[in-house]
């Protein structure tokens, strides 16, 4: 399949000289099913839409349920960052670069890329998983965008056995979920001109140390590797501890969000 001619062909930066990990970069982008398009909206809000996922070589595919006429919908050109959760055997991976958008909306560029599309949602479509990882059809509808983020960079976290104890989640994230992300320690960080992947320590506030972590409005997302994760939203403080306001979670049952109510934090059940 040749790669919309739009789109860099030299491929992504992997931000380091050492071939072991450019090796495990390319590695986790050609194994990677599945992810988190982390996006700032222009409202001052977090986005995390999960979607199944597919590496063609120089750019990540994903498919979303989404008007392009909303204001939350992605756009063409902007600057995207995809989380791969961490499974066993490596940490999570940050993989930054910029959008291509292809839906009913722009017809022209649908045409022009037509085979490149038609494979892709085809493939992921294969690759859906239960849950808010689903791409239920092959093909796109009116309502469906393909997006393809064209790779530039890529941060891949070593992995830890996490053995510490587990965290304090918001009491109206249910309890799977807490219990599913009992022991997680990475985390993604993201807000408007922030990417990074932290370690955290959990609590009332999430103690966050990791390098481009800076006070301000921001997003931390935590995924247990298979199908339950969970989106902060709040702002961190000097101390690089974010105090969140609101919560987002999924999982394999579905998905769902609250406002974060200060003492409201207990251990999982």
């Amino acid at each position: 399949m040749s790669n919309p001619s739009s789109d860099s062909a030299s491929g992504p930066d992997f931000s380091s000289d050492s071939d072991l990990v450019e090796h495990a970069s390319r590695t986790a982008l050609e194994q990677a099913t599945r992810g988190l398009l982390l996006a700032w909206g222009d409202t001052g809000g977090a986005q995390v839409t999960a979607s199944a996922v597919w590496w063609d070589g120089d750019g990540l595919w994903l498919m979303v349920t989404q008007a392009p006429d909303s204001p939350e919908a992605p756009r063409n050109g902007e600057p995207a960052v995809v989380l791969l959760p961490a499974t066993s055997g490596r940490g999570p991976v940050a993989l930054r670069g910029t959008l291509r958008v292809y839906g009913f909306h722009d017809p022209r560029a649908l045409v022009l890329h037509w085979p490149a599309v038609i494979a892709a949602t085809s493939t992921l479509a294969l690759r859906g998983a239960p849950g808010p990882w689903r791409t239920r059809a092959r093909g796109l509808s009116p309502r469906q965008l393909a997006l393809r983020v064209v790779a530039e960079s890529i941060e891949v976290s070593a992995w830890t056995d996490a053995t510490t104890m587990t965290p304090a989640l918001p009491v109206e994230v249910p309890a799977e979920v807490r219990r599913a992300l009992a022991g997680v320690r990475q985390v993604a960080v993201f807000g408007p001109g922030v990417a990074a992947i932290s370690s955290a320590t959990w609590g009332p506030g999430l103690a966050l140390d990791g390098a481009g972590v800076r006070p301000g409005p921001a997003a931390v997302v935590a995924d247990d590797g298979d199908a339950a994760g969970i989106a902060f939203q709040g702002l961190v403080d000097a101390q690089g501890v974010l105090r969140p306001q609101r919560v987002r979670w999924w999982s394999a049952d579905g998905s769902g969000h609250a406002d974060v109510r200060p003492p409201g934090l207990v251990m999982p059940e």
